[in-house]
């Protein structure tokens, strides 16, 4: 499902070249659920959004839900998030003037349209335990459920990959937990998911969990 060789990522900071990341080698099976650690500035964030098609200036050989990342245009790369992989983040990113319901399908603004955006938000949303919230705005919904949201927007595309950022930062212990709960049924279910967190709840319901060293996995 997800293939990374030598990959390597740097930023100019003026004159010199910082190395974020140095040469990670990466393969997640299909279906697995793999938990990304290590300290701030070590890369985590990076290789997420290098997985996801957010950062294309990078070397070596990237391969996410049969789709090769490197060389691809722009507008490949937008279907390519578009279809194959859904974010969550620490921050929810919602829309405060919209339904649940709404937020949910926003990625259908950027897609090609047609039917079955409703149904698909709906499905999503009961995905995560929310169905019967969909016309909630999001001041209405406590922060669990208002992940929960994020969640269900991720998975309205239906992509095979989930990549998650600190998904459970913004969270009390107990709601973490009920988060956790969320991603451990989606993986039952199938989806391939990778999560960047601090969170040992995250990790420890992960089948694996690989440590970044100053941009090198291990």
């Amino acid at each position: 499902m997800i293939s990374v060789t030598g990959l390597s990522r740097g930023y100019r900071d003026g004159a010199a070249v910082v190395d974020v990341l140095r040469g990670v080698d990466l393969s997640v099976a299909a279906g697995e659920w793999v938990a990304i650690v290590g300290r701030s500035g070590s890369g985590k964030s990076t290789l997420l959004h290098v997985l996801g098609g957010l950062d294309s200036g990078f070397l070596g050989q990237v391969s996410v839900a049969q789709t090769a990342l490197q060389g691809l245009s722009d507008g490949a790369l937008a279907r390519f998030r578009n279809e194959k992989v859904g974010f969550v983040f620490q921050s929810f990113h919602l829309v405060q003037g919209l339904s649940a319901l709404d937020n949910v399908a926003l990625p259908e603004f950027f897609g090609e349209g047609g039917a079955g955006r409703e149904a698909r938000a709906k499905e999503a949303l009961s995905r995560v335990g929310l169905g019967d919230k969909a016309g909630r705005l999001p001041s209405q919904l406590s922060g669990g459920e208002r992940q929960r949201v994020a969640i269900a927007r991720a998975l309205f595309a239906r992509p095979p990959v989930l990549l998650c950022d600190e998904p459970t930062g913004n969270l009390d212990a107990q709601t973490a937990e009920e988060i956790v709960g969320v991603f451990q049924d989606l993986h039952r279910q199938g989806l391939t998911i990778v999560a960047v967190t601090h969170e040992q709840r995250l990790m420890g319901a992960a089948q694996r969990v690989v440590t970044l060293r100053e941009g090198r996995l291990s």
